[in-house]
């Protein structure tokens, strides 16, 4: 795609915004503003919890392997208003989020969250674009904006996550 193709994608990830709207009893829910422009964005996840297969391999094809708990995001949902490029980045991250397990929200940078507009973005719009994922970083590491999940799932994955700010 060209330049025009992902400006063109943006716009309607701004018109037609995906994962727009709110959760009831959302188990996570972090809200903030990019007070230079007057953009918003909250955004409300819930999560499951679900048994996964270890990674562990046995040599005893007889033993079973232990099973490990792993949340994962079930629904998420942003709400609020600014420019098109804040409103389509939340969109865009909202679609990309949906599945992802705690350590992959760990590892998803800012620069992945860039990648997901495919549009080279000015020094002035940088704020506008990566608002959705700093509401996204930001609440995980607060214990006030996170219900319903183990803090010993969240806390580990996310302490180291202000390098990337």
């Amino acid at each position: 795609m060209n330049q025009l193709m992902y400006r063109e994608h943006l716009i309607e990830h701004y018109k037609n915004p995906q994962n727009y709207g709110h959760i009831d009893n959302p188990d996570f829910k972090n809200k903030e503003d990019n007070p230079l422009c007057g953009d918003e964005i909250e955004i409300e996840v819930k999560f499951s919890t679900a048994k996964e297969r270890g990674s562990t391999k046995s040599k005893v094809t007889t033993s079973k392997v232990p099973k490990i708990k792993v949340t994962k995001i079930k629904d998420i949902k942003f709400s609020g208003h600014g420019c098109a490029i804040s409103q389509a980045a939340a969109s865009l991250m909202t679609e990309h989020m949906k599945g992802k397990n705690i350590e992959d929200i760990k590892k998803f940078s800012r620069e992945e969250m860039l990648g997901l507009l495919k549009v080279e973005v000015t020094p002035m719009r940088l704020k506008c674009a990566l608002l959705a994922w700093n509401v996204l970083q930001n609440g995980l590491r607060d214990d006030k904006n996170i219900r319903n999940v183990p803090q010993q799932e969240i806390k580990p994955h996310l302490r180291n996550k202000k390098d990337n700010d």
